[in-house]
């Protein structure tokens, strides 16, 4: 997919079009949900793939349900990490090379 000159230059155009043109104050594009998963968005990343392969089994039998109890627990699951992980490593790291 990414090889593909289409799809990174819509992509490409898409990303300066959302940066550039569209105003800072956008009732879309600023919002408490969109904070938080911005917030969360590394851990995210990172522990999707093992959510999803620890609830897989249970994908056969109701692949609707699977879907909304994969997308809660993966937001969840992020959330917690970002507690418990993410933000007092950073915090301890800000204080240790004295980043405010």
């Amino acid at each position: 997919m990414w090889k593909d000159l289409i799809v990174l230059f819509g992509l490409g155009i898409m990303f300066v079009s959302i940066l550039f043109l569209i105003p800072a104050r956008n009732f879309i594009l600023s919002n408490k949900l969109g904070d938080f998963l911005g917030k969360i968005s590394y851990s995210l990343y990172l522990l999707h793939l093992p959510t999803r392969k620890l609830l897989q089994e249970h994908a056969v039998n109701a692949p609707v349900f699977f879907f909304v109890i994969y997308i809660l627990s993966s937001i969840m699951i992020a959330y917690l990490s970002y507690l418990i992980i993410e933000n007092p490593l950073r915090k301890a790291i800000r204080k240790k090379l004295k980043i405010n």
